[in-house]
């Protein structure tokens, strides 16, 4: 999946890294820690702030400077895969350690009523236990976008 970066980051960072660091993004996994200032946006919709946490399960450290790596969205899905909610963050100059975490705090999250209202049933289970709820996080990377 993360192949088509392979060009750019070879340049900066030397092919014996390129290949650790493609298999360390690919296993990155974020989860729903916390959920805090939920409001009626005054647009027909929720507006909330949600603390996500990044998990580096691999043994390399991830120390990405600048904009390389550029996380761009963060979709929030019910367990039956229907979309809750979306934060379009712009979070760069990221740094896991192996085996390490990283706490992205107070991110801004719209969710449409008509979303929350139709998911009433999920988004209780969600609120009870959050290992009920999917996340996808689109990230660019050397300009490409790809979806984890």
């Amino acid at each position: 999946m993360l192949g088509g970066i392979a060009a750019g980051a070879a340049y900066y960072f030397g092919k014996d890294k390129v290949k650790g660091y493609s298999q360390a993004l690919e296993n990155l996994s974020f989860n729903l820690k916390s959920v805090n200032n939920i409001s009626f946006d005054g647009l027909g919709g929720l507006s909330l702030k949600a603390d996500v946490q990044i998990v580096n399960p691999s043994n390399l450290d991830l120390s990405i400077p600048g904009s390389m790596i550029n996380i761009q969205q963060i979709e929030f899905f019910t367990k039956s895969g229907q979309l809750l909610g979306t934060a379009n963050t712009n979070i760069n100059n990221i740094a896991i350690s192996a085996q390490g975490t990283k706490l992205l705090q107070n991110i801004p999250v719209q969710i449409p009523i008509s979303q929350a209202l139709g998911n009433i049933s999920e988004l209780l289970d969600i609120v009870g236990d959050s290992s009920n709820l999917n996340i996808a996080t689109t990230i660019e990377i050397f300009g490409k976008q790809f979806t984890l």
